[in-house]
C-alpha cells in the first residue's frame, strides 16, 4: 500500500513538471519553472530547468516535434541527457581533456548541422545567442559527443574490417538500387524482452507513426531526426539488412534484425534506381568511409551499453 501511495506520489509530480515543461515551451519563460533534481546519474544531475532548455533545444532545431505530446517531448529530452550524462561520465573516468579548441570543432559542427547553415562554430554561436540558449552548456553537449567519438575510434579502430577487393567489386556496377530508410535500434536481453519491446515499438509506429516511435523507442544517434537515415546504396548495407529490405513494400517496416550491439528495426520509405557519377576509386573511397562508419557506430552502441550497465541512474 505504502509503495503504491509513493508511485502515485512520483506521477502526480511528474505530470506537474510535464505541464510546466510544456507551458514554457510555448511561452519560453524559465521564471516560473522551480528548479528540481529530477535524474541522478551517479554522482550527476540532471533538473527540471535541464530537461526544459533541452526540450526548447529539440524543438527549435526540429520545430515539428512541437506536434508531438509534451510526455513524448519530455521523455526524449529526459533520455538524451541521460546518455550524455553516461558518456561524460565515461569520458572524465578515462580522464579525457575536454578543453577543445574551436578549430577541432568547426568540422564537426558542419557535419551535424550544414542543413540548418551552421558551418562552423563561431556560426553555432551566433545561432544559440540569438535563441537565448546558455552557449557554454551547448557548446559542452558538442564537445561530449565529439570526444565520445574520438573514444570510440581509438579503442575500436583495429577491430573495423573492410575488404576493398571485395568492395571493388561492389562498385563496378554503374546502375544501382538506392532505398530512403529510418531506423529504429533498441536493446534487450533475452527471446522474451526482444519480443516485448517489438510490440511495444510497433504498436506506436502503427497508431503514432515511424518518426514518432524512433523518437520514444531508439538508440540511435538517428533518433533525434526520427530515425531517418537517408538514401542509402544498396552496396553501402549488410548482405542481411539488404535481404529484409529487398522484401520491403515503400512504407512497410521490418520484424527486428539482430546486429553487434542492438536490434533494428528498419523502414523502406521509397526506393529508385540510381546511375553513380563518380569515378570508381571515388566511388570506393565512399564506400569504405560509410562501411567504417557503420563499424564505428556499432562499436560504440555496444561499448555505451557496457558503461551503462556500470552506472547506477535513479529518477525522482
Amino acid at each position: 500500500m505504502k509503495e503504491k501511495l509513493i508511485d502515485s506520489i512520483k506521477v502526480i509530480f511528474k505530470l506537474k513538471i510535464l505541464l510546466i515543461l510544456f507551458f514554457l515551451i510555448l511561452n519560453k519563460n524559465t521564471t516560473a519553472l522551480e528548479n528540481r533534481i529530477l535524474v541522478k546519474v551517479d554522482n550527476k544531475l540532471i533538473t527540471s530547468i535541464d530537461i526544459y532548455n533541452q526540450s526548447r533545444y529539440l524543438t527549435t532545431l526540429d520545430p515539428d516535434l512541437k506536434k508531438f505530446g509534451d510526455n513524448q517531448i519530455f521523455e526524449l529530452s529526459k533520455n538524451i541527457l541521460i546518455k550524455e550524462k553516461i558518456k561524460k561520465i565515461e569520458l572524465e573516468k578515462q580522464k579525457i581533456d575536454m578543453d577543445i579548441k574551436d578549430e577541432k570543432l568547426n568540422s564537426y559542427v558542419n557535419s551535424i548541422f550544414e542543413s540548418k547553415k551552421i558551418y562552423s562554430v563561431s556560426d553555432y554561436r551566433d545561432f544559440i545567442n540569438s535563441m537565448d540558449f546558455n552557449y557554454e552548456q551547448m557548446r559542452e553537449k558538442l564537445v561530449i559527443e565529439f570526444l565520445w567519438n574520438n573514444l570510440i575510434f581509438k579503442k575500436y579502430s583495429s577491430n573495423i574490417k573492410i575488404d576493398r577487393n571485395e568492395l571493388k567489386e561492389l562498385v563496378k556496377n554503374k546502375k544501382i538500387n538506392s532505398y530512403l530508410l529510418s531506423e529504429i535500434v533498441f536493446d534487450a536481453k533475452n527471446k522474451g524482452e526482444i519480443n516485448e519491446r517489438y510490440q511495444k515499438i510497433k504498436l506506436d509506429i502503427d497508431n503514432q507513426g515511424f518518426k514518432k516511435a524512433a523518437l520514444i523507442h531508439s538508440v540511435a544517434s538517428s533518433a533525434s531526426n526520427g530515425g531517418n537515415i537517408g538514401w542509402i546504396k544498396e552496396n553501402s548495407l549488410n548482405k542481411k539488412i539488404l535481404e529484409v529490405v529487398n522484401k520491403l513494400e515503400v512504407n512497410k517496416y521490418s520484424n527486428p534484425i539482430s546486429l553487434p550491439g542492438g536490434f533494428l528495426v528498419v523502414m523502406l520509405k521509397d526506393k529508385k534506381s540510381v546511375t553513380s557519377n563518380l569515378d570508381p576509386e571515388k566511388e570506393l573511397n565512399s564506400l569504405v568511409q560509410f562501411k567504417t562508419n557503420q563499424q564505428l557506430n556499432q562499436f560504440s552502441s555496444m561499448y555505451f551499453n557496457k558503461v551503462k550497465k556500470e552506472i547506477q541512474i535513479n529518477e525522482l
